[in-house]
């Protein structure tokens, strides 16, 4: 049991970073990606110590609708967990995969745009998301406000614009190209579950 408990908290050594840089990216964007690169934390590790366990925990979220929601049933509600997981995990890497290959159209210098800051941009991007789909869980009444949470993930991605040092004149077609790689993978895997559900 001992060893357990501690190969759970070795393997969850970063998640407390990890959610401490999350939350700077949401709070202050600018500063929060300049935090984050200088960190240093390595993507790999923290894919597999922070982001892995906090989209386990917002798909385990989606249960609480058992709670306050009489109309949920345990079948929906599993059903919205398995989407939430595969629509987070199979969309960093999808979207990891489609901006490694469209930013560097974009940059002017491909020596200063590393695979490490594509990903750490998809990385907290999908967290700030799956983070809107934990406080959506949470919240017992539907509030229009929440709705409108994922625009201001579009200007999260904006404010990484500089992070990745692109130019002036190519933000615009930055933001575009990372807003559609990252919310395409989670539609089509919601609209594929959404199918299975009827």
């Amino acid at each position: 049991m001992k060893l357990l408990i501690a190969y759970i908290r070795d393997s969850l050594s970063l998640f407390p970073s990890f959610i401490k840089e999350l939350l700077q990216v949401v709070i202050a964007p600018r500063q929060g990606w300049h935090d984050t690169e200088k960190a240093a934390l390595p993507v790999r590790l923290l894919l597999l110590q922070g982001y892995i366990p906090f989209i386990s925990i917002v798909s385990l979220s989606a249960f609480l609708p058992l709670i306050y929601r009489s109309s949920a049933t345990p079948s929906a509600c599993l059903l919205e967990a398995i989407s939430v997981f595969i629509r987070y995990f199979i969309g960093y890497f999808a979207a990891s995969f489609f901006l490694g290959f469209t930013l560097r159209r974009l940059h002017a210098d491909d020596e200063t745009l590393s695979v490490e800051k594509t990903d750490r941009l998809v990385l907290y991007t999908l967290a700030s998301l799956a983070l809107i789909s934990l406080v959506s869980n949470l919240c017992p009444v539907e509030l229009a406000l929440l709705q409108m949470l994922p625009l201001y993930v579009v200007y999260i991605i904006w404010e990484a614009s500089w992070h990745m040092l692109v130019p002036a004149d190519r933000r615009l077609q930055f933001l575009g190209v990372s807003v559609i790689s990252c919310v395409t993978p989670l539609f089509l895997v919601h609209l594929f579950f959404a199918l299975l559900n009827q």
